[in-house]
């Protein structure tokens, strides 16, 4: 899919739109399409706020390392 005429006019559509750059963390740049991704989860969940990650394994590892630090004496097993 990822040589697949569609889906490369897609990529260029959207970086004409939208740009592309290293920040990939709400503190480091805000894109539209991340704002209006939490904003729709706040109102699906009715949360004041919420966090958009840009992959499973990134939202894995902040969860994961957020339980580690908050939970004296966790240990995290990871089997290949």
């Amino acid at each position: 899919m990822g040589q697949h005429p569609a889906v490369l006019a897609a990529m260029a559509e959207e970086l004409r739109g939208s740009g592309a750059g290293a920040g990939g963390t709400r503190n480091i740049s805000d894109q539209p399409r991340a704002c209006a991704a939490r904003t729709r989860a706040c109102r699906f969940a009715r949360a004041r706020g919420a966090l958009v990650f840009t992959s499973g394994f990134v939202a894995n590892e902040a969860a994961l390392s957020t339980l580690a630090g908050s939970m004296p004496g966790m240990v995290v097993l990871s089997m290949r």
